[in-house]
């Protein structure tokens, strides 16, 4: 039988239960569906609660680095090149990897997103200044990378040295339309209430706007910072389960996101079979095709559109319909091909380069 390639992949976090989302989930998502084909380890600073099918390895730091998250942060590219990553046949990193010069494998570099363009959209100095160094970093990733992907158009407009687009991922047998709608019109939100995910802007155009015009009205919030008004469902974080079940009997789901990378939200919504509304950001744009799988609306006019909404279920119908064949595009079988593809095509120049070498000894 013939021995599996070995990927090394390298990425901040892994996923823990009840948090959904984010790069750790889909780093974790990868892994688990290419272990059928590749031997893949995961280099975290963590141990995932999830069930997972590739190896785990835990990047160990030493206890005072470990009370300083900014510090945790920087530093792990550093502890990882501790770990024997040549032992691998690639090296596929999803974060912070700007200390992996020299290394004897080809290294593939996946970009969530860039930080200019969070950096953009940051309200704090603060976290303006962390993102421009970021920013720095990234390109200190691209230029020690034998290939570089970013997971949408966008993202490579910030990051010129990109060389393929491959997107995000969701699974499509949990992420489906379910038994029917809530009784009564419904609006979703999933993210932040604070920075640019903006769930106080919708909180806002609720009280202020969609609740005077449709009073029976709800807002259903996921995020971890409570939220309470009239009309307004507070869910804090919730486990996979129950974040699908809103998905699917949610009318409408709104993320007024000042920036997204790809937007894996607006692609859950439709795969559950929910009208999307977005503000205009660079990853609905591409996600939504600008407004012909989802609605995209300016701030002025988010509202009206959200309660046009709610009152036309023929319009709803119309999303759902095209929302869902859109969402196919996506799949993991898609993806994970794509990267299957890419490693496949990085070894056979590897092997050709060694072949090259030796003949000329």
């Amino acid at each position: 039988m013939r021995e599996k390639l070995s990927i090394a992949m390298v990425v901040n976090f892994l996923p823990d239960e009840g948090k959904h989302g984010g790069v750790s989930y889909q780093v974790h998502s990868l892994a688990n569906r290419l272990h059928e084909y590749f031997d893949v380890t995961i280099f975290a600073m963590n141990e995932t609660t999830l069930n997972y099918h590739y190896k785990n390895v835990v990047v160990r730091f030493p206890g005072f680095l470990t009370r300083n998250r900014f510090f945790t942060i920087t530093l792990f590219p550093l502890f990882v090149r501790f770990q024997n990553l040549n032992k691998f046949d690639i090296i596929h990193t999803h974060g912070e990897d700007y200390l992996f010069f020299f290394l004897r494998k080809p290294i593939i570099r996946t970009f969530y997103g860039s930080a200019l363009g969070e950096l953009k959209s940051s309200f704090s100095f603060k976290r303006k200044l962390h993102q421009f160094f970021r920013y720095f970093f990234e390109y200190l990733s691209g230029f020690h990378a034998k290939f570089n992907v970013a997971i949408s158009h966008s993202t490579k407009k910030y990051l010129p040295f990109i060389d393929e687009v491959i997107p995000c991922g969701i699974d499509l047998e949990k992420f489906k339309p379910g038994n029917g709608k809530s009784s009564y019109p419904s609006i979703l939100f999933v993210g932040t209430i604070k920075g640019r995910k903006r769930g106080w802007f919708l909180v806002k155009v609720f009280e202020e706007e969609i609740k005077q015009k449709v009073p029976d009205a709800e807002l259903w919030i996921v995020s971890s910072e409570e939220v309470y008004g009239d009309g307004i469902r507070w869910f804090g974080h919730v486990f996979e389960r129950k974040l699908i079940e809103l998905y699917q009997t949610a009318w409408v789901f709104c993320l007024p996101s000042l920036y997204e990378g790809f937007g894996v939200p607006y692609i859950e919504a439709m795969a559950c079979g929910t009208t999307v509304v977005s503000s205009p950001n660079s990853g609905a744009k591409e996600v939504l095709e600008n407004g012909k799988y989802g609605l995209i609306s300016g701030d002025e006019a988010i509202g009206k559109t959200v309660i046009g909404l709610l009152r036309n279920q023929r319009t709803r119908d119309n999303y759902v319909h095209k929302g869902l064949k859109r969402a196919q595009e996506f799949s993991w079988d898609n993806v994970t091909k794509e990267y299957r593809k890419l490693y496949s095509a990085l070894l056979k120049v590897k092997r050709k380069c060694n072949k090259v070498n030796f003949d000329e000894a």
